[in-house]
């Protein structure tokens, strides 16, 4: 399992991409995600449950749940990944409740209009900033009356479920690593900030998320060191160093384990 930070760090996030043929394995981000199957079947998994999206079936995944898919040829799976400021009403839903794992439906009508306004887009990471060809304020509102019409058909049947405690707190974590990573944070911090016994809230990470707490401080570390990295005259050591590593020797070790190589500038 792993965290993708360009769908976690910052705002205005919004890609889609259609795929036929890949297997993404166990993930997670801040972002909520959108799976469209467009034709045949495709294998899901959320919040460790397993399942087959069929064709025309939707599913929306919510921020921190570990989900992954699996899409062979003939089938097409449409996958959009958008932050929360988007539809800042399932932002707020978000903080208290989570979804049961299940697919929902929109007509033939609104299929129609969601053909238009998103899938007929390709959308890479940075689009919205980088594309010459139209406005980005255009591009913005497109998507969001996109998501908007799919957070209606979703919201129509949803069973929505109370966070449960070990997974509210687990979400309390991975807030506190996002906004303390780059300072020199432990486990015992994190539980003094929050109110928790230490070994409590380990057991419950762990539990939960199958990776222990000083993994995923250095897997945003590691995420956040190699964006510096892409800046004009930021060295290997200076962007080790504001990312939080302890020491430049630790980057290059966790850099290797991750990559097979030295990290240096693009």
């Amino acid at each position: 399992m792993f965290h993708q930070p360009q769908n976690t760090f910052g705002r205005k996030i919004y890609n889609s991409m259609q795929y036929d043929d890949l297997t993404y394995r166990p993930h997670f981000h801040k972002s909520f995600e959108l799976w469209y199957c467009a034709e045949g079947s495709v294998g899901v998994g959320a919040d460790g449950k397993d399942t087959v999206l069929a064709c025309d079936d939707y599913m929306l995944i919510f921020p921190y749940t570990v989900h992954a898919f699996s899409v062979r040829p003939p089938s097409r799976l449409w996958v959009a990944v958008f932050s929360g400021d988007y539809v800042p009403e399932l932002e707020q839903l978000s903080k208290t409740v989570r979804p049961a794992i299940k697919a929902f439906h929109v007509d033939k009508a609104t299929q129609k209009f969601l053909d238009r306004t998103l899938m007929e887009r390709r959308y890479l990471p940075d689009d919205l900033r980088t594309r010459p060809d139209s406005p980005a304020g255009h591009e913005v509102c497109a998507i969001k009356s996109g998501l908007y019409a799919l957070a209606g058909a979703f919201m129509k049947d949803a069973d929505l479920l109370p966070i449960s405690r070990p997974n509210s707190l687990v979400m309390e974590i991975i807030r506190y690593i996002e906004d303390n990573f780059t300072a020199d944070i432990t486990l015992r911090s994190a539980a003094d900030a929050l109110g928790y016994n230490g070994q409590y809230l380990s057991r419950i990470f762990r539990n939960t998320l199958n990776i222990p707490f000083r993994s995923l401080i250095n897997q945003y570390r590691f995420d956040y060191a190699c964006k510096l990295l892409e800046q004009e005259g930021v060295s290997v050591t200076q962007a080790a160093l504001d990312a939080g590593f302890q020491s430049v020797r630790n980057f290059n070790r966790i850099y290797r384990e991750k990559t097979g190589s030295s990290p240096k500038r693009p």
